[in-house]
């Protein structure tokens, strides 16, 4: 059980996400809508400690993650940037293989089989021909893909996603759904900032509100009449009316 508690972070003295609080359980997927500027990022970059909070904590199973070393805070989240870094030269089988570093000690190199589960998840995605190709000659949707499969390989228990559709074509935005959907059938926690209602509607069992750095709603698909609500909080936000 992984909880946000009270969260607030501060960019340049300012505040950017001001006392969030949420619990992520096994096995469910949110998605995390807002419009830009929200805090959305800022968010997902205080959980995994790329921005320090100001205010609040975040625990997994009751300790605070603060106390934790990198290693054990890999084992709990695995994270796919909007913006990725372009090496030249560097080939998509070592993007996703980094993913393994959580499992490995100081100085070691991954081996075979660690590159062999590489091309397995690689294969699931239909990326499988990119195994040796460099993450410079390939397209920015398929780069998507690339670090998707990175944040599979790492095996932490929740995956955050940074507009992960981002790049993808209708179809492949579908299938990578698809596949964070059996994830969360096998026990892992999703959370994925996104901006298609359409697509938080159909995968998510739980969408996370923010406006103005603040969390607004935490609709459930068990509990809550969700596209009612959210054309509701989106003709709250935008003056209009939005069909979904």
């Amino acid at each position: 059980m992984i909880e946000i508690k009270h969260v607030s972070i501060k960019r340049q003295q300012k505040c950017i996400v001001h006392d969030v609080s949420f619990t992520i359980p096994p096995g469910r997927i949110f998605m995390l809508l807002g419009e830009n500027g929200c805090g959305k990022t800022t968010l997902i970059k205080g959980m995994i400690h790329e921005y320090p909070l100001a205010e609040g904590r975040i625990c997994y199973d009751g300790n605070d993650m603060n106390t934790m070393t990198l290693k054990q805070r890999a084992a709990i989240f695995s994270y796919i940037p909007q913006i990725k870094p372009i090496i030249a030269n560097m080939l998509c089988k070592d993007v996703v293989v980094s993913g393994w570093n959580r499992h490995m000690q100081l100085f070691d190199i991954p081996d075979e089989r660690a590159y062999e589960q590489a091309r397995t998840i690689m294969a699931k995605f239909k990326i499988d021909p990119l195994f040796d190709q460099t993450i410079d000659t390939i397209s920015g949707g398929q780069l998507q893909l690339v670090y998707l499969c990175r944040a599979f390989l790492q095996d932490a228990c929740c995956i955050l996603m940074d507009e992960p559709c981002t790049y993808l074509d209708f179809m492949k935005q579908h299938l990578f759904l698809q596949h964070t959907k059996e994830l969360a059938k096998q026990g892992y926690s999703v959370l994925l900032s996104i901006h298609d209602p359409q697509l938080a509607l159909t995968y998510g069992d739980e969408i996370l509100f923010m406006h103005q750095g603040m969390l607004i709603a935490d609709l459930k698909k068990e509990k809550d009449d969700l596209p009612a609500q959210l054309r509701a909080l989106y003709r709250k936000i935008y003056s209009q009316d939005v069909f979904f």
